[in-house]
Order: C-alpha cells, then structure tokens, then sequence
C-alpha cells in the first residue's frame, strides 16, 4: 500500500469529538465535542481562533457558504450562531429538547435546526426569529436543504421505534410535500446536486433513491445492519452507503449495480465523496479512516487514531483531509498524490 498523506497538525479538545469541518474556502477548521465546546481553528497554523461554548455535548457545527458564521446545535437543547472570525455569539436557537442539526439555507436567508422534540424548526439567519415549526410525529435527526433553498428534506424516527420518514417541505411556506416511509429510523435525508433526487438513510438495513416531485421510490439499497450514512456523488452517478456491518457500499445509481464494497473491522460511522469523485473516505471504530480508489476500489491508505474515528472532511481542493475521534482530538492530513 503506498503512503498517500502526511499528517500535519493536531487538534486538541478535553473529551471524544463528534465532528471536523473545514470552512468553504479552506482557510477554517471548526470541531465539536462531547467536552461542551465547538472550536474554530486555523488551517495553516493550527492556532486555535474561538472556543464556542455550550452547556452540553455539541453534536454538529456548520459553516455558512461565506465563511463568516458557523451554526453549533448541542444537547443542551440549542443551536447557537456565532461570528467566525471573532468568535462571538450573534443568537441563540431554542429546542424543548437536544438538537442534533443546524445548517444554513445555500442562500443564506434561512436555518433549519432539528431536534429531540419532534419539531425542525425555520430560523431568519440574519436576525434568528423562528419562521417556521415543522412539526413531526418521532424525533428529528437531521435537516437539509435543496441546493436553490426552495425545499427542505427532514429526517426522523426514533431507535426502534418503528415505521419513520423523510419529509420534504416546501421552504417558503413551511408547507408539506412528500413522506418517504421506512421501517426504522430514518438516520440521513440529502438531494441530489439537482435536487431532483432524494437519499434516505435507514436502521431498517436499507437507503433509498426517491423521485423528488413525485415521492415514488425507484431504488433500495440494501445491508446487513443499519444504514446510517449515504451520499451521492457530486456527478450523481453514484451513491455510498455506510453501514453497522463494517462496509462502505459504492453503487451505480442508474441500475442500483454494486460496484465495490469497502471493509472495515467494525462499525462505519460515516463516509464522503472527493469533490471530484475521484476517492472515497470512510471512517470507522476501528479507529482508522480509510481512502480509496473509486474508480478501482482500491485502498490507497489508512489513517490512523488511538480511539473510533467518527468524522472525516475533505478540503473542497481535495489537499487536505480532517479526521475526528473519540481520542479526543481531530488531525488534519496532507494527501500526496
């Protein structure tokens, strides 16, 4: 196996982390933590810029298309957006519960938060006056919206709850459009780059391919544990799935034709797309994060922690790839092609 990256820097938090992000323009890197905090960091340096503080675990964090905010959502049941560059708190985003997701509109007009409470909720991303409540019948898990900011794709269900969904809303009126059913818990909901294409994520062993304007499924896409991760790539000619039963699953989207199965030696947490589909990154509690080949399948390297990798990010110019771990700290790798 040839040695494809060199690792560059670490970054230090008190306690496991949940995520690694790198901003748009790749100058900013921002993690959470289950030690209360989120951090924004900088690429070149590694100099931390700005502690981010909640009042418990920080699950997820988000920068917006310009680089200048980052949206933090914690069990302490907000979301919080702050300046990046100053690190100051510009609002606070309430929950009667944790929320697990906050993220910009493309546009930047709009945040959508979603929570333990059942509710995703609208927010006013300059001023954070509620718009909306998207009200739904099992916990919400995640929340997205469509590249041109029309529609919002929300997913929910609880851990064994039974029958769950994706909802798709439309954003300006808050209004329903589609559900799209599953047996379990619904983990992950994404569009396609075109938006015409919706990807569901499921505890039932499957992610499913939907129609967007008409909410027929077209393709299942199947393992032998939960699914809790799956994408499209940026061409959207091919989906990963990432899975409890310790593979990443690339597959044609056309005819749902497995192309390659990549193994880990325990559970995936998660994996990504290049920006170029040119590779792939899985990271798993086995506590590597893995690049393959996509074209061949083919492992190029094997990254390494002490604790489960729970997070990886590509740079957007593909440079630079971010692990995150339960070892309390994140790394950033240089890839040498």
């Amino acid at each position: 196996m040839i040695n494809y990256q060199n690792h560059t820097l670490t970054f230090n938090h008190k306690d496991a982390l949940t995520e690694a992000k790198f901003s748009p323009d790749n100058n900013y890197i921002v993690t959470t933590s289950n030690d209360n905090t989120a951090k924004i960091w900088g690429v070149k340096t590694g100099k931390l810029l700005a502690t981010l503080s909640h009042l418990a675990r920080v699950v997820t964090a988000n920068f917006s298309n310009d680089n200048l905010r980052v949206l933090t959502s914690s069990e302490d049941k907000t979301a919080k957006l702050w300046n990046v560059k100053t690190g100051q708190l510009i609002a606070t985003l309430k929950h009667k519960e944790s929320v697990y997701s906050a993220r910009f509109s493309p546009d930047k007009s709009s945040i959508i938060t979603s929570s333990d409470d059942k509710t995703a909720k609208l927010w006013n991303a300059k001023t954070g006056k509620m718009l909306f409540i998207l009200e739904h019948e099992q916990i919400v898990n995640d929340g997205v919206f469509s590249s041109d900011s029309n529609y919002i794709l929300t997913a929910s269900g609880n851990i064994f709850s039974g029958q769950a969904k994706a909802i798709l809303w439309d954003a300006k009126t808050g209004k329903q459009i589609h559900s799209f059913e599953h047996e379990y818990k619904v983990h992950k909901a994404k569009f396609s780059s075109d938006n015409s294409l919706i990807l569901t994520a499921s505890e039932d062993k499957t992610a499913k391919l939907w129609d967007r304007e008409s909410g027929q499924m077209l393709v299942s896409f199947n393992h032998q544990a939960y699914v809790n991760q799956a994408a499209f790539s940026s061409d959207n000619t091919k989906i990963i799935t990432s899975s409890f039963d310790k593979t990443v699953k690339l597959w044609e989207k056309k005819t749902a034709k497995l192309l390659y199965t990549f193994e880990h030696e325990a559970i995936v947490n998660t994996a990504k797309f290049s920006s170029d589909d040119k590779y792939i990154l899985t990271a798993c509690n086995d506590k590597t994060a893995k690049l393959w080949d996509s074209s061949t399948g083919k492992l190029l390297t094997s990254l390494s922690h002490s604790d489960s990798v729970k997070d990886i990010d590509f740079s957007s110019d593909n440079s630079f790839i971010l692990t995150a771990s339960s070892d309390g700290t994140a790394k950033l790798w240089k890839l040498k092609f």
